[in-house]
């Protein structure tokens, strides 16, 4: 088990995992929420399973407690899809804006989200301002949940 010491800024990039793992339990699908040496490769989001033990009501308590933040972006934590390599819903938290994207570009699909080419095209000179934004907010966003969830 992990100590509160990792929910340092030198570790934003997996802080919310890292509190999700010592909290609720989860099979981790993408650990790293953006890369910490090229961060715009790709928004900062990340998705998840909840291991099979976890009450599925605690989805709809985090939900809320993320909708709650107030940030420099609003979030959202989604099961957009189930997943079709894992058994179990596969769950996402990101910037609102970007999930947004993900429903226009994929109401037609089952896809738990869009290929990151679209982000930069639907996102344009915006694209950089949201990771930059995003990556601002998870320590802030970290420690929202935590008093929100009581952890």
């Amino acid at each position: 088990m992990r100590s509160d010491k990792v929910f340092g800024l030198e570790n934003s990039d997996t802080m919310l995992a890292d509190l999700f793992e010592l909290n609720v339990g989860f099979k981790q699908v993408r650990r790293l929420m953006y890369i910490n040496n090229d961060v715009y490769t790709r928004i900062p989001k990340l998705p998840f399973i909840f291991e099979n033990s976890v009450n599925p009501l605690i989805y709809e308590k985090i939900r809320n407690c993320i909708k709650s933040f107030k940030g420099n972006l609003s979030w959202e934590l989604q099961y957009p899809s189930t997943g079709r390599i894992h058994k179990g819903k596969l769950y996402i938290l990101l910037p609102k804006r970007i999930y947004n994207i993900y429903l226009s570009e994929n109401k037609n699909s089952d896809s738990h989200c869009a290929s990151c080419n679209s982000e930069t095209v639907f996102l344009g000179a915006e694209y950089k301002k949201i990771c930059d934004l995003a990556i601002a907010d998870i320590p802030a966003l970290t420690n929202h949940i935590k008093q929100c969830m009581n952890w």
